[in-house]
């Protein structure tokens, strides 16, 4: 991969979270600028990059961040949402405003500002329950808060665009694999800690619902392309992102998954049915901008398995001492969201913050502040496995990442968006 038309500094919204922190280590490596806008909810997952000078990592909202964040800007790539359905609907209103109002906000500001092009991560979730394999061309049909935040916010950013300002809108597919802000309310990450946790995998009936998926590499190859396509082939289009040969049915596809992890096939259903069924056509990416996948479900769940059972020995080991003491702590990082972020453990928090801080002082413009402080308390650190209770907040940290099962919905439970 090279880069191409002149795009050199990408700011990335929702940078730290599940699929930016893979997309910001590949766009590092592809030699471009990056900035990151995030409100670091599960910790510093880019740490690992924190000595990179290209990098800067600004905490903070997409609701009110400052305009000058885009000075310098030559594309914006715009993931910051609540990311999952259970969760759109918690809060419905502000969902809207962050997956519609906010989003719409970092492209309106970007055009205002001078960028060149814009990106909206979407979903394939805006199609609903619809039979046949739909196309960008086809009907729409929201059926949560998260998808119906999806298409409003497409349906305003899409006007947007202009000769000097590129909007595209990439669909991705359900998303799979691990990442260092590992998510396991994802169909095939679920099945997987499912099988390693209790021998079974958990789907939600009745499992003969479609749902097209892809790798969260393959989907952060599919921002690559768009980022160095020629704006006549991307300016005002719609690109569904994935493959037609990951079309797959719930059921099927959990056999799968139980056969990369080498154990036998047996499951349990949990929910209501699942409303949403629809299998999707990528030509459009392939034909148009050359975009191929190379990664498999299978391919994620061995993956995601073998890590997992690469910790067990200091999981094990890290619940009982939290049963034993009471608390869990993971390399001096306290576990707990009311820990305040200057407490002497957060090292690695501290250390990015350091980095960021050193570049700015040597550059010609004072960078951003790193990690801009924000009033919301930090919900988690990074690493293995804790069970802990405290003031009835039950939360999980399995292998890749920290999962936290909040006081209104569990994760545990794989979901596809």
């Amino acid at each position: 991969m090279n880069k191409t038309n002149n795009v050199n500094k990408v700011l990335v919204t929702g940078g730290a979270g599940y699929i930016g922190s893979v997309l910001v280590e590949l766009l590092l490596q592809e030699g471009y600028q990056v900035t990151v806008l995030d409100r670091l909810f599960f910790g510093p997952t880019l740490n690992h990059l924190a000595k990179d000078e290209r990098l800067n990592v600004v905490r903070g909202d997409v609701r009110w961040f400052e305009p000058d964040l885009l000075a310098g800007v030559d594309a914006v790539i715009d993931l910051a949402a609540l990311s999952n359905d259970p969760a759109g609907e918690l809060d419905p209103k502000k969902t809207l405003d962050i997956n519609y109002e906010g989003r719409f906000r970092v492209a309106r500001l970007a055009k205002e500002a001078g960028v060149n092009r814009y990106i909206l991560a979407s979903s394939c979730s805006i199609y609903g329950f619809q039979d046949g394999v739909l196309d960008e061309t086809s009907p729409v049909n929201p059926l949560t808060t998260y998808a119906e935040a999806n298409l409003l916010a497409e349906q305003h950013v899409l006007p947007l665009g202009d000769e000097n300002f590129t909007v595209t809108v990439n669909r991705q597919a359900t998303v799979y694999g691990p990442s260092r802000r590992m998510r396991f309310d994802l169909a095939v990450n679920g099945m997987t800690l499912g099988m390693f946790k209790n021998g079974k995998i958990p789907i939600l009936r009745d499992g003969n619902q479609w749902r097209p998926m892809v790798h969260v590499k393959d989907t952060c190859n599919g921002f690559l392309t768009v980022l160095r396509a020629d704006t006549n082939l991307i300016n005002g289009e719609i690109f569904n992102v994935g493959s037609d040969d990951q079309n797959f049915q719930i059921l099927p596809l959990a056999r799968r998954v139980a056969e990369a992890t080498n154990r036998p096939f047996e499951y349990e259903w949990y929910g209501d049915p699942d409303h949403r069924s629809y299998q999707v056509s990528f030509e459009k990416i392939t034909s148009r901008l050359g975009y191929t996948t190379q990664y498999t479900p299978e391919d994620a769940a061995h993956a995601i398995n073998a890590q997992m059972h690469g910790h067990v020995a200091e999981l094990h080991a890290l619940d009982a001492r939290a049963r034993t003491t009471g608390g869990c702590q993971v390399h001096g990082l306290p576990l707990f969201e009311d820990q305040p972020e200057h407490a002497s453990g957060n090292s690695d928090l501290v250390e990015l913050q350091a980095a960021n801080q050193q570049r700015s002082q040597g550059g010609s413009r004072p960078q951003r502040a790193a990690l801009e402080h924000s009033a919301s308390p930090r919900m988690a650190e990074p690493h293995t496995l804790c069970h802990q209770h405290q003031r009835g907040a039950h939360r999980e940290t399995i292998g890749l990442e920290v999962q936290t099962r909040g006081r209104h919905h569990r994760v545990g439970q794989p979901s596809a968006d």
